[in-house]
Parts: C-alpha cells; sequence; structure tokens
C-alpha cells in the first residue's frame, strides 16, 4: 500500500495492534479512527519510511502507544487524540516540515520519556492534562529546536512528574499548574517561559 494512507475504524469497538512494531511503507500514513465510539487504540512500536504521519483518534476511547514512536527521518506528524493518551516510549519526529507532536486530551507518562522534534522545529503540544504513574517517578525531555512547546492543561495534578528538561525551544508555555521534581530549561533560543 505505498503511497496511499492506511486507515482503520470502527463505530464501537478497540483496535489493537500491539504483538509487533508496526512498520509504515513510503508515503503510508497511518490513521486510526475509533471517534464514532468509544472504542480504544492500543499499538506497539511505530516505525515508518519517509516521514509518514500517525493519526490517532479515538474520541472518548484511550490511546495506549506501548512503545516509541519514529525514529531518525522515519514519522512526520503526529496527532493522538483520546479521552486519554498513554505513551510508554520516546517519540522522534523527522526533517519535514510539519514534524508536530499534538497530544489532544489526558496525556499519562507510562515511562520515562522524550520527545524530539528538533529536526524540523516542530511544536509540541499537550492539549489536556498531563500526569505520570508514579510521584516524582516518570522524566519527561522535550527538544523542540526552535518550535513552541505549550502545556495547556494542569501538569502533574494528579500524579506529579519527574523531572523535566527542555533542552530546546522557542516560547514555552504552561496554561495551569505544574508540579514536577524539577524543572530545567537549557534552552538558547530568543523565546519566553510562561507559566501563567
Amino acid at each position: 500500500n505505498a503511497g496511499a494512507p492506511t486507515t482503520f475504524s470502527s463505530s464501537a469497538d478497540d483496535i489493537t495492534f500491539t504483538t509487533g512494531t508496526i512498520l509504515l511503507a513510503d508515503g503510508s500514513d497511518l490513521v486510526i479512527n475509533t471517534s464514532t465510539g468509544i472504542g480504544n487504540i492500543s499499538t506497539g512500536a511505530i516505525r515508518g519510511t519517509s516521514s509518514e504521519d500517525v493519526t490517532f483518534d479515538a474520541g472518548t476511547g484511550n490511546v495506549y502507544v506501548v512503545g516509541a514512536i519514529g525514529s531518525g527521518n522515519e514519522i512526520n506528524t503526529i496527532n493522538l487524540t483520546g479521552n486519554t493518551v498513554h505513551l510508554y516510549g520516546n517519540i522522534i519526529t523527522s526533517n519535514t516540515l510539519g514534524n508536530t507532536v499534538s497530544l489532544s486530551g489526558a496525556t499519562i507518562l507510562e515511562s520515562s520519556i522524550t520527545i524530539d522534534t528538533s529536526a524540523n522545529n516542530g511544536d509540541i503540544t499537550f492539549g489536556g492534562t498531563l500526569n505520570g504513574i508514579t510521584a516524582h517517578a516518570e522524566t519527561l525531555g522535550l527538544t523542540a529546536g526552535t518550535g513552541n512547546i505549550d502545556f495547556n492543561g494542569i501538569v502533574g495534578g494528579s500524579i506529579a512528574l519527574g523531572a523535566v528538561t527542555i533542552s530546546s525551544a522557542k516560547d514555552v508555555t504552561a496554561d495551569a499548574a505544574f508540579n514536577a521534581a524539577s524543572i530545567t530549561d537549557t534552552a538558547a533560543g530568543t523565546g519566553a517561559v510562561w507559566f501563567k
């Protein structure tokens, strides 16, 4: 199916791919949609070939990515939407324009992870709350180049994060309370850090 999007949809059932790594062929973006019902979306690691996009929309269901997304220039735009988005592995996007990461819904770090969009300065957006699973244990490393990082919801409101490290970004904005073991911004950009 090279060159064409690969789409899986259901109206009320779960969609699960957790027994191995998903490998996307050249130009074959991955779309999984259960948003018309309450189906969960579960996958293992996701790898690409040449800047493929990954779009999950679980509506009121949950998203579970039990592995890393991308390596090098494999995966470009990542949009994960669900009632909760559970991340178990690192995320890295390619050097193609639009290499953003958008997590819509409450995000839960099931382990310490890094998100790196610096190859083409993609924005990183947490659209809802962000929590770990053990207080002050799960660390978060963010590298956006000259892209922006936005925390739209409360961070660590239920379970505080471990150390949060921002290695590069333009503007970093936290729109609500932020609870973590530590916050370190080593970015040398010209932007601002806003805690509102």
